[in-house]
């Protein structure tokens, strides 16, 4: 996605319609924090007098915002793009149009999380019914020409059967539609910090190596964290050129996976992005370069492994 590198991402509720057991936000249907209306609209105008491309809106589910639909009046005043993730549940057929009507006056891509083409599989970790949810939502957006990618979390439970995610792309790309399919793995936070959702190093290989294999696909399987799994030098939260940040109530945050890192309030975007984010990259970086114990450095799990990988080599990379 072009701009996908200059991006305001907003988790604008906690709130989900499902209780997914990975889920790194920890949501669920009683969780009641977000932000309010006026507080997005402050954040979306700065973000577009500083030249960011995109408005990312995620959750929990953003479409159990009780204001959703003044949120995307907001967006589509900004003249941002708008990137919306959604597990699909709740995309209802007036959504839906509003939605299409969105996307004929700016640029408007969807994710919605599926994480294999076999319903008892989709349904262990997300609940009983999330897939046809999901695949009802992929094809209701497709019909609306809406351009829709699908986010697949890989699993140690992807593995009990040896690992092979061939039948699902394809069941993506030739039954769905989708424009892509995003491969992440399982990142040990929120109800994931548990050792049985965390991939073990042959397992990260072995996805690595699928990744390899599979040209056929060409651009339309992508994947950050794994790619940052085998060539550090991709990442660029680690070289400073990734210019994306995450706002939710807490604060603003440099990686939606790094909660516990804010780097300022949540209406404090303009100071972030003139000096704070760059401070904060900066130590990143200076971190890797001391060798240190890779769970001290700031940065997700890839740029742990990273520094890991690339000791000694690290210093010349990112000098």
């Amino acid at each position: 996605m072009p701009g996908s590198n200059s991006y305001v991402g907003l988790v604008i509720t906690s709130r989900c319609s499902l209780q997914c057991a990975y889920c790194l936000q920890d949501s669920s249907p009683e969780k009641a924090t977000r932000l309010e209306v006026a507080q997005i609209c402050r954040i979306l105008d700065d973000a577009r007098r500083l030249g960011f491309g995109c408005a990312a809106l995620s959750g929990g589910d953003p479409l159990m915002h009780p204001d959703f639909s003044e949120i995307l009046d907001a967006v589509e005043e900004s003249g941002l793009w708008l990137y919306l993730e959604t597990n699909g549940k709740l995309l209802s057929e007036p959504v839906v149009r509003r939605l299409g009507k969105l996307s004929r006056g700016i640029r408007c891509w969807t994710l919605v999380s599926l994480d294999s083409h076999r319903p008892e599989l989709h349904d262990r970790c997300r609940g009983h019914g999330s897939f046809e949810a999901a695949v009802q939502a992929i094809r209701a957006l497709r019909c609306a020409n809406i351009s829709v990618q699908i986010s697949k979390l890989v699993s140690p439970g992807d593995f009990a059967e040896g690992f092979d995610l061939d039948p699902f792309v394809e069941f993506c790309k030739a039954d769905l539609g989708a424009s892509g399919v995003k491969i992440s793995r399982v990142l040990p936070t929120g109800r994931a910090s548990d050792d049985r959702f965390t991939l073990t190093d042959s397992q990260v290989d072995e996805v690595c190596q699928w990744l390899r294999g599979r040209e056929e696909f060409g651009k339309y399987l992508f994947s950050t964290d794994f790619i940052l799994a085998r060539d550090a030098q991709d990442c660029r939260r680690l070289t400073g050129g990734d210019r994306g940040v995450w706002v939710t109530p807490q604060g603003i945050h440099p990686c939606n996976a790094l909660q516990e890192v804010v780097l300022a309030g949540p209406e404090e975007l303009a100071g972030v992005e003139d000096r704070r984010l760059q401070e904060k990259f900066a130590r990143l970086r200076a971190t890797a370069l001391l060798d240190a114990d890779p769970d001290l450095v700031w940065g997700c799990p890839e740029c742990r492994r990273a520094t890991l990988g690339l000791r000694g080599q690290v210093k010349p990379v990112l000098a």
